[in-house]
Order: C-alpha cells, then structure tokens, then sequence
C-alpha cells in the first residue's frame, strides 16, 4: 500500500522487473541484469564481459525468467541467453530451425511441455523442439499482430496467451 525508490538505481533505464523468493530481478538498458535482495538490500550483477565468451551477449536485458533454477534472459542485439546446468556458463538458444542471435528478444514464454512462444523485434515466433515446429508470425501474414513488435507474452489460461505489441 506504499511505493519505496530502490536505493542505488537513480538515473537506470529499467526494461524488465521481475520479483522471485524475496529478490527483484531488474534488466537495465546497458547495465545488465540487477539481482537486488529485499532482505539483505545486496545486488548481484550479472552482465556482458567483452573478453568471458560464457558471460550474457548484452548489457540491454528486455526480458528475463527463471526456471528451475536456469537464467533465460532477453537481449537487445544479443538473442535469447541462458545458463544450462545452473551455471555461470551462459550460452545462445538456438534449434536446428531457429537461432536467437538474429533477433531481439524482447518477451518470451516457456511452457511446461518445453514449448516457447519468442516476441522479438520481427515478430512471434512458436517454437516445439519435441515436435521440431517452428512457426512465425508476422503483422504481414494477416495474423492478427497489430506489430512486430512483441512486447510482452502472459499466459492467459491453459490455452491462450495475451500478446501485447507495439502499436
């Protein structure tokens, strides 16, 4: 019933704010991803080191995720980033049909069956590696993406998503 100003991110671009077990994980255009403890007010950064080829690709985070214990982070010009087997090891998702080092990620959604709906900067994409699908939708192909510009993706209930684009 009250707002508080988090101390030390006066004068941050925030894209993405998520709150987990006590912490907010904050993406920052050009500072990285922030991991602030309500508990103990101690940050964590995780972010881009130019010469650590496992560190994220950006410091832009658009979007973010934990699952399991597993960082999926969302990049301006760096892919969807994450860390298999919960390491600092972080590395590009990419199938045999889709590479995320081509787009923006801008919002993501990962299903319970391994499915995950990408928005990115040229659209939705719908991808299923169980069943090696991937489908792209475009404001062009007469979907009824109102841009290509996918900003955020929610689950809606066990059979929809909410979609929201730029514009």
């Amino acid at each position: 019933q009250k707002f508080n100003i988090v101390p030390g991110f006066d004068n941050y671009h925030i894209l993405n704010v998520k709150y987990e077990n006590d912490k907010l994980y904050i993406g920052t255009n050009g500072y990285g991803l922030k991991i602030y403890s309500l508990t103990d007010k101690s940050v964590q950064i995780i972010r881009h080191e130019p010469n650590n080829p496992f560190s994220i690709s950006s410091n832009a985070i658009y979007s973010f995720l934990m699952d399991d214990n597993v960082y999926w982070i969302g990049t301006y010009k760096g892919g969807l980033n994450y860390n298999p087997n919960t390491t600092d090891y972080f590395t590009f998702y990419h199938t045999n049909k889709f590479d995320s080092r081509e787009y923006n990620i801008r919002s993501f959604h990962l299903y319970e069956n391994g499915d995950k709906l990408i928005g990115t900067r040229n659209g939705l994409f719908f991808i299923s590696e169980n069943r090696n699908i991937v489908l792209h939708y475009t404001q062009s192909d007469n979907s009824i993406l109102q841009s290509d510009i996918v900003l955020f993706i929610t689950p809606y209930d066990d059979s929809q998503c909410l979609v929201g684009t730029y514009g």
